[in-house]
């Protein structure tokens, strides 16, 4: 594992793979753009400030997520670069890895936070089971979305999944994040 100061932040980016963004695949989530931006400026300002960056990808031999096909590839600017940590999942909790448990003990008590897709499947299962391990998240509320189910939206869905999130963990904005990493003080926020 990697060294890490009792200060640092950790980005966590959940599922940022094309599934999400491929027209006509059933995970494609119509209103993905402006979290996707917003995911993309999280990245951005993680890499600026020399946050660890921890990219996570959902795997599977199923008809989605099949390892190694284009769909499960991260989508095109959120490859891990040289230094950033990339690992693999199989089940909808990052904890399913215990190597994410591992790498967020390390980051201890730096702040640590997490956005990606989708927030009622792989975000929502991350958060809630964060205090299992002792860990509180930062989800990153406008940098997620969720999928629709039967006659409820995908922006209903999110929401709900977001307020559900906020009580395992703390629920915060795109902005309040890039603020934080900017700051001297990185544990503003939970950690």
């Amino acid at each position: 594992m990697t060294a890490v100061s009792a200060s640092q932040r950790t980005l966590a980016l959940i599922d940022v793979q094309n599934e999400y963004i491929a027209a006509g695949r059933p995970f494609c989530l119509a209103g993905i753009g402006p979290s996707l931006e917003n995911c993309r400026r999280l990245l951005s300002h993680a890499r600026q400030a020399g946050a660890r960056i921890i990219h996570v990808k959902h795997v599977g031999d199923g008809p989605v997520f099949r390892r190694d096909s284009r769909e499960s590839a991260f989508i095109d600017g959120f490859e891990p670069r040289s230094g950033e940590i990339s690992i693999e999942k199989s089940k909808l909790s990052c904890y399913s890895n215990p190597v994410f448990a591992e790498l967020l003990d390390e980051a201890a008590p730096g702040a640590v936070y997490v956005a990606g897709y989708g927030s009622t499947m792989c975000c929502m299962a991350t958060v809630v089971d964060a205090p299992l391990f002792g860990h509180k998240l930062n989800f990153v509320h406008d940098a997620s979305w969720a999928r629709a189910s039967g006659d409820l939206s995908e922006a209903e869905l999110h929401r709900n999944a977001a307020a559900i999130m906020a009580i395992h963990g703390v629920a915060v904005t795109t902005a309040a994040v890039i603020d934080a990493l900017a700051s001297d003080h990185p544990t503003a926020l939970a950690g």
